[in-house]
């Protein structure tokens, strides 16, 4: 595909457009092949650089949980992508790699400072790893705890919504808590 000329034409970023290129590629043989799971190689990594490109975009707490260990592919009833090395930090699954003789493909667009991502990734990251040790560590205990935060937000606005029979009073409504 020319993901350039795609992206000129929509207006979309290239990493966007080859991330929904890459996504509809993949559901398309889901489809014709009737697979109901998609594995992803997301890992840690992935995830601090996500919470990162959120957070400077001004998130709320559903930014700060990162990528979904899985979702469902709306395309495809009962479809999902799972994210099963999402907690693996890249260096743990390169070094695994290298002990066990598994071959692996690493994408030399990433170290073009060409896209905000990259830039984050070679050089936000590493000075803040510096700073703090823990930093891939860490944004996984956000990661979970935005995650189960934003579940228990959601369940809280559904029991709402489910007990005002169609009807909300926006009396009621300002009572509750604002998250």
């Amino acid at each position: 595909l020319d993901i350039p000329s795609m992206s000129k034409s929509s207006g979309k970023s290239l990493e966007t457009e080859a991330r929904d290129a890459r996504y509809a590629f993949f559901t398309e043989i889901m489809r014709q092949n009737n697979i109901k799971i998609l594995a992803t190689a997301h890992n840690a990594d992935d995830n601090l650089e996500t919470q990162l490109c959120n957070l400077a975009r001004g998130c709320g707490i559903d930014g700060m949980a990162g990528i979904p260990e899985c979702r469902p592919i709306s395309d495809i009833d009962g479809a999902m992508v799972i994210r099963p090395i999402l907690k693996a930090q890249k260096s743990e699954i390169l070094s695994f790699c290298e002990e066990n003789s598994i071959p692996y493909v690493t994408d030399s667009t990433n170290f073009h400072d060409d896209c905000t991502r990259n830039v984050i990734r070679n050089n936000v990251i590493p000075k803040l790893s510096s700073l703090f040790p823990a930093l891939q560590k860490s944004a996984l205990r956000l990661s979970r705890s935005a995650a189960e935060d934003s579940d228990f937000i959601l369940g809280e606005a559904k029991s709402f919504l489910d007990s005002c029979n169609g009807k909300i009073e926006v009396k009621r409504l300002s009572s509750l808590h604002p998250a």
